[in-house]
């Protein structure tokens, strides 16, 4: 399969980046519905809002953000990264949740579903831009980039879609993890 896909098109002067709006729209759909199951596991929406607000700022630079908090809004800048972020979401959820009176195992009871919902929904824009590309395949799914400015080589060489496996292993995941 060759893959001509522009990661970075403009809208006028503003470039989009597909991986950014990527990350928002994960964000929006796990905040939708950690807040649609918040009630089953005794907490508040107004609660469960806050967490996911301390969420995206602290996977996202939250130093900047403190001191510029209108770049909340520049989606294109891009530069979100998954693990470290969770791991900072996760210690500032614990804090946000002591200094709440909320049980944090609830808390992140009630989150965990979403996570790899979101990290599934992460991996599309991914895969389009040619990031975390795979090894070099002769099987039918491979992928070649051929835009140039894709973040895999532009060698004309089949990768495997390693992408779209964590898409799938991402979905496999939230399969068994129950949720109200």
């Amino acid at each position: 399969m060759i893959l001509n896909w522009d990661p970075i098109p403009r809208l006028g002067s503003v470039p989009i980046n597909w991986y950014g709006l990527g990350w928002v729209v994960a964000f929006l759909v796990a905040r939708t519905l950690v807040r649609r199951w918040a009630p089953a596991y005794g907490l508040k929406r107004e609660q469960v809002e806050d967490l996911a607000r301390l969420y995206f700022i602290v996977q996202n630079d939250p130093l900047a953000y403190l001191s510029e908090p209108w770049r909340v809004l520049m989606v294109w800048e891009g530069g979100l990264a998954f693990f470290g972020g969770l791991l900072g979401a996760i210690l500032a959820a614990y804090v946000y949740a002591r200094s709440r009176r909320i049980v944090f195992g609830r808390a992140a009871d009630l989150f965990a579903p979403a996570v790899p919902v979101a990290a599934a929904i992460g991996r599309i824009p991914c895969w389009l831009a040619g990031m975390d590309y795979g090894t070099p395949t002769t099987v039918p799914s491979g992928v070649v980039y051929s835009h140039p400015a894709s973040s895999a080589p532009n060698d004309g060489i089949a990768r495997h879609p390693v992408q779209l496996y964590e898409f799938f292993g991402d979905l496999d995941r939230r399969g068994p993890v129950a949720s109200p």
